[in-house]
């Protein structure tokens, strides 16, 4: 009598392209804003690419899908906060940094309490 092993598939969240998604997303959006702000021209291809591509919606989404299961992961609500603060915050402040430097080379006439 033969015996059928019975096969399990789990799902491994190191094991996916969630991240590569929303890279492609998230560059997607930063394109459109070149475009748009800059009046760049731009490869027609990737263009049309970027016109097409849903990218604010599909990071949204996986994002939404991605946040609830690491709070799922997490042992408790606060070790979940912990993770989350650390991993944007340096980059937040860092982007931050960067954006203030470039007003400051390339506006330097920007005024926050400029009134008229």
């Amino acid at each position: 009598m033969e015996t059928s092993k019975q096969s399990t598939l789990s799902f491994a969240f190191e094991d996916n392209s969630f991240d590569v998604l929303r890279l492609i997303s998230a560059l997607l959006i930063v394109l459109g804003h070149i475009v748009t702000h800059l009046n760049c021209n731009v490869w027609k291809p990737l263009l049309t690419i970027q016109q097409n591509w849903p990218g604010l919606l599909c990071l949204f989404t996986l994002t939404g899908y991605l946040i609830p299961a690491s709070l799922e992961r997490s042992r408790t609500k606060k070790e979940f906060l912990v993770k989350r603060i650390s991993r944007i915050y340096p980059e937040l402040w860092a982007a931050f940094a960067v954006s203030f430097v470039t007003v400051i080379l390339i506006g330097g006439g920007i005024s926050i309490f400029s009134i008229g």
